[in-house]
């Protein structure tokens, strides 16, 4: 094993580790209010989790792409020391694979059909979910589709004025 290598390794494993703390409370679903405070060793967890696996650095060495992935997850506990572990999620997402029923394909949402449904308040709701959602694409058209129904609403408005302004009185 090449020293140089094993020292790069590390170096790039420091930069992208968590904290045993979050490690337990995100990947783990372990969850306590003094967790934070406590100090937590690798050779505690090894104890009192035996089900969370390691990965060794020489592993590491032959692929690096594990770690970018999400597969291998490097923590960092008290004492700054840097141990690889394999991300438990994983395992569970493999298992609900085998018991959930086979996911239907999404429609893809005909968007004048969604306009002649949905009043302004309900399209102005739907703009703002999809704004906090990141889904920009769908943003765009009901966006589009609002403005559109603000320009006939403004046009119908100001023909009421016109012809109010325009007729005679007696």
């Amino acid at each position: 094993m090449d020293k140089q290598a094993l020292i790069n390794l590390k170096r790039e494993l420091e930069y992208n580790s968590i904290s045993v703390q979050k490690f337990l409370i995100n990947f783990c679903g372990i969850y306590n209010e003094r967790i934070h405070n406590m100090k937590i060793s690798h050779q505690d967890i090894k104890e009192l989790m035996p089900d969370l696996k390691r990965v060794s650095f020489e592993s590491l060495l032959k692929d690096k792409t594990c770690i970018y992935n999400g597969d291998i997850i490097p923590v960092k506990d008290t004492f700054n020391n840097i141990v690889p572990y394999k991300n438990p999620m994983i395992e569970y997402e493999i298992l609900s694979e085998f018991n959930c029923e086979p996911e239907k394909e999404q429609d893809v949402i005909e968007y004048e059909v969604i306009s002649e449904d949905l009043n302004m308040y309900e399209l102005y709701q739907l703009c703002r979910y999809f704004k906090t959602h990141n889904k920009m694409l769908e943003y765009r058209a009901t966006y589009k589709i609002l403005k559109e129904r603000k320009e006939e609403k403004q046009n119908k408005y100001n023909k009421k004025i016109k012809n109010y302004k325009g007729e005679k009185r007696k």
